[in-house]
């Protein structure tokens, strides 16, 4: 297994500037989720704490359901149970938490308790995109590229990574730098494709922690070729 070198993997090292990423990842700001523009104080439950994530969802915190919704999903501090976890994640969803709108985009895409079905998630992980959860942005991008659930659309790919490289995701930035790499639904890019990899790598992505180092090593012969 290829591993980074400590150099690759420092974020204070490889990330790029803002203006590095405000030309290759323009977005919009990262909204805010109506849940949170309600109550902006709110002290959300801790992933793992059922006792207190349980109060906090009974007691309307839509973020908490979120929390809760998962902890069911996936049995952390409680036995899973797929039907409660869909029922807290949809609480949350409609009382305004992108994390529980992506919670049932993944309930949907991977079939978590209901068949699978990934044009049923598409609405999920859009909303959550729009309230600015840059995962559910990540696999808008995903499925535009593979035509899952969706028809095919490289301009899609591009528009909904460059929301989720934007606002944070690992994955987001990943595919972001393979799109200008391979010039698909955007001019062939490799100065950007390294600023792409180099951002997925600074996030945890240890694939990108590789194609950075690639790119890094090429980018003036690949600029030669490009100009």
């Amino acid at each position: 297994m290829t591993v980074c070198t400590e150099k690759v993997v420092d974020p204070s090292a490889t990330a790029p500037s803002a203006a590095e990423m405000k030309t290759c990842a323009d977005a919009p700001p990262k909204p805010i989720e109506p849940a949170a523009q309600r109550n902006p104080k709110a002290k959300h439950c801790s992933l793992g704490d059922f006792s207190d994530c349980t109060s906090a969802c009974n007691a309307s915190d839509a973020e908490s359901c979120a929390i809760l919704g998962k902890m069911y999903g996936e049995g952390i501090g409680t036995d899973a149970d797929l039907d409660k976890s869909r029922d807290r994640l949809t609480l949350a969803c409609g009382a305004g938490s992108a994390r529980g709108c992506h919670g049932l985009g993944v309930v949907h895409d991977f079939g978590h308790g209901v068949p699978v079905e990934p044009a049923a998630a598409i609405p999920f992980y859009d909303q959550a995109c729009t309230w600015g959860y840059a995962e559910a942005c990540a696999n808008l991008a995903g499925h535009y590229a593979s035509g899952t659930g969706v028809k095919a659309d490289p301009v899609k790919t591009l528009g909904f990574s460059k929301k989720a490289c934007a606002w944070g995701s690992a994955s987001g930035c990943k595919r972001l730098g393979a799109l200008y790499l391979g010039g698909i639904g955007v001019a062939k890019d490799v100065s950007c494709a390294s600023v792409s990899f180099r951002k997925a790598c600074a996030g945890g992505d240890p694939g990108a922690c590789d194609l950075a180092h690639r790119e890094a090593a090429e980018l003036p012969a690949n600029n030669k070729t490009t100009n």
